[in-house]
């Protein structure tokens, strides 16, 4: 309040003194014109609102915005219910200058409000109006959707994965009569199929199966009594269940049946040494799995099986006096146990894989162990080369402990 009074005063003043300066003489003229200067100066100063701060009279500009009658102060100075304000003040001032000089103002507030408004309405008329809303160009129709004939559906999860792989593979050698290092010419054929049904929940159930069958023939001039015989003859089939303990570990049990389909010889030899349903294996046990794997990398299964049953059924009478004379006489034999068996694929490059399967069974008086070897090598979908690495060992039979077979062939191979 105390910087708006001075306002107001210098206001007052400076009305005063431009009235007076307007009678008095030539002589005093020059001083008055400084005089006013100081005083204008000050008017301006204090009527920013740096000086003020926030709270300036929006009215203060009717001070120095040139000589207009501003009809608030007349209109102020009629009324006899005027409130004491910050604009009464104003419109008082005012008053006085009007009254002391009128001469000096020639405008009104209404002639500038009306060129005001005359501007904007001529602005506004030049302004071309769209044809079209813009609400109307907004506006979009919502689009319309029948749901009464769509039916709903719920896929299943694929928790079941098939794999399948057929081969045909073959080798053939040639060695003359007079060939200096003597030798004989050979032809070997192998065929085999193998499919997998796997059965996994991603969460806790993990069942794997597999039906694995090999038949291999191979003929040569050494053997004058057989014009071919098998050299591989395998249908074996697997299921291992597992249930889910740890990350990588899973109560397991699992389950084996060997077979084979045609008789077996040996070169120059015609008595028979395997045959159908001679010697039929099954093992049953239960234990530990661990299982990890990489895609395209390695997949590696380590089944601890301490609780097992070995059972061997031999349906000739034969096959049994020649091959398994420790039966003596039964047809069958049964043996508990533990066992042990790793399955493993090792992908060496994107052709090239190495498929193994290892068992050790031991009734703790006998041992039987088989390790199984696969190497493929894929040249393309269709061709490719195997190389088949078995080594067997058998404490309880009485001819060999250990026994061993091998066979490379190349092919067609197909796997889905």
């Amino acid at each position: 309040m105390k910087k708006l009074s001075i306002v107001l005063f210098c206001g007052l003043v400076m009305s005063s003194f431009s009235a007076l300066a307007q009678t008095s003489s030539s002589a005093f003229s020059a001083i008055g014109a400084q005089y006013q200067d100081s005083l204008s100066s000050i008017m301006q100063r204090y009527s920013q609102p740096k000086a003020y701060g926030a709270d300036v009279d929006p009215f203060l500009y009717q001070m120095m915005s040139g000589d207009t009658y501003y009809s608030n102060a007349l209109h102020e100075a009629f009324t006899i219910d005027a409130d004491s304000t910050e604009q009464t003040a104003v419109n008082q001032t005012l008053m006085a200058a009007y009254v002391t000089n009128p001469g000096r103002y020639s405008q009104t507030d209404a002639v500038i409000d009306a060129a005001t408004a005359s501007t904007v309405a001529t602005r506004e008329k030049k302004v071309e109006q769209p044809s079209i809303k813009v609400a109307e160009m907004a506006k979009v129709e919502a689009p319309k959707a029948d749901f009464g004939s769509v039916d709903p559906i719920a896929e299943k999860p694929k928790f079941w994965k098939y794999n399948a792989n057929v081969y045909f593979q073959f080798s053939q050698s040639y060695v003359s009569a007079d060939w200096y290092k003597g030798g004989e010419s050979s032809n070997t054929m192998l065929t085999g199929m193998t499919l997998e049904a796997n059965y996994n929940d991603q969460d806790k159930i993990l069942w794997e199966n597999k039906a694995e069958i090999k038949v291999g023939f191979i003929s040569s001039k050494a053997d004058s009594l057989h014009k071919f015989k098998t050299n591989n003859d395998l249908f074996r089939l697997t299921s291992k269940f597992g249930y889910k303990a740890t990350k990588n570990w899973y109560y397991t049990a699992l389950a084996t049946m060997d077979n084979q389909f045609f008789p077996g010889y040996k070169t120059n030899d015609t008595r028979i040494y395997s045959s159908f349903l001679s010697p039929l294996k099954f093992n049953a046990s239960i234990g530990m799995d661990f299982k990890k794997s990489k895609e395209k990398s390695y997949n590696v299964s380590l089944a601890l099986l301490p609780f097992s049953m070995n059972y061997v059924y031999v349906d000739k009478t034969e096959v049994l006096e020649n091959s398994y004379p420790g039966f003596e006489g039964k047809h069958s034999d049964l043996k508990l146990g533990s066992r042990i068996q790793m399955d493993h694929e090792l992908y060496f490059a994107k052709n090239i894989k190495w498929t193994s399967m290892f068992y050790m069974f031991t009734s703790y008086h006998n041992v039987e162990s088989m390790w199984e070897n696969t190497l493929d090598f894929a040249v393309n979908k269709f061709l490719s080369a195997k190389i088949f690495l078995n080594a067997r060992y058998d404490d309880a039979n009485t001819f060999s402990h250990i026994q061993l077979n091998e066979s490379l062939s190349f092919g067609v191979s197909y796997t889905l």
